[in-house]
């Protein structure tokens, strides 16, 4: 799988798989400050092709939940595509050759005292995998990550 930190863009190439489906997974790093260590996480959402190849916008997952405290919080994975002109259809998955960026929502309220959350993207399956650098963001700050 290929790893895309928050705001990565990544070739259509290298995000396909033998399916005509891309899988993207998102890995949670919820040990760093967390007493007694939390087990990792890992979100696996898989894209049709089809989507990255259409006039969409984006493709969000369905909700999962990520514990913040003593509260369970619901996140989603947005893929939005990348800009290439600001005319219509200019940031679309077809205009933009399947490029876009991946983001991590929050879809609810995280506690106020929730520590920030580290986490990467992964996209694809198999050899072709490439990690990006973890991302640590503070969702009490912003929504989007």
């Amino acid at each position: 799988t290929l790893l895309f930190a928050h705001a990565g863009h990544a070739p259509p190439s290298a995000l396909a798989n033998n399916t005509g489906s891309r899988d993207i997974s998102i890995s949670l790093d919820k040990s760093r400050g967390s007493s007694p260590p939390a087990a990792p996480f890992e979100f696996i959402f898989t894209v049709a092709s089809s989507k990255l190849e259409s006039k969409d916008k984006q493709v969000v997952s369905e909700l999962f939940h990520i514990r913040m405290g003593d509260e369970e919080v619901p996140f989603k994975v947005q893929v939005v595509a990348k800009q290439v002109h600001r005319h219509k259809h200019g940031q679309c998955f077809r205009t933009a050759r399947g490029r876009g960026r991946l983001e991590l929502k929050c879809a609810g309220t995280p506690p106020a005292d929730a520590d920030p959350i580290t986490f990467s993207f992964r996209v694809g399956t198999g050899v072709a995998a490439e990690r990006r650098p973890s991302v640590v963001h503070n969702f009490c700050n912003n929504s989007v990550g």
